[in-house]
């Protein structure tokens, strides 16, 4: 199917969960996802060194650390990562949703 609404997708939030997929879906280099992230210390940073990643922040806020650059993002907000950066993130206040996408590079 090449189409969806957000709005439909029906997943669950666990709140004993730091972080939940609410709707997944993969292409052959692509993986798409609507997840949901509970306020509370970001898992340690880490990096890919085969995929890029974009996550667009739906609701409330998260803290993005990419590289050396740390920063607070809102609703229509994007965080970009590009393959080897070390990243991590965590929802600030309260339970943040956002869209991700990763891309799997060729090799």
């Amino acid at each position: 199917m090449p189409f969806f609404k957000i709005d439909d997708f029906s997943g669950k939030t666990s709140p004993d969960a730091l972080e939940s997929i609410l709707w997944k879906s993969e292409g052959e280099f692509t993986h798409a996802a609507v997840r949901t992230k509970q306020p509370g210390k970001p898992g340690n940073p880490h990096r890919h060194d085969d995929e890029e990643q974009w996550t667009i922040v739906l609701e409330g806020k998260m803290k993005f650390l990419i590289g050396d650059e740390e920063k607070v993002c809102g609703p229509g907000d994007v965080a970009f990562v590009p393959r080897f950066a070390d990243h991590c993130s965590c929802a600030v206040d309260e339970t943040a949703k956002f869209f991700r996408v990763t891309h799997k590079l060729k090799k």
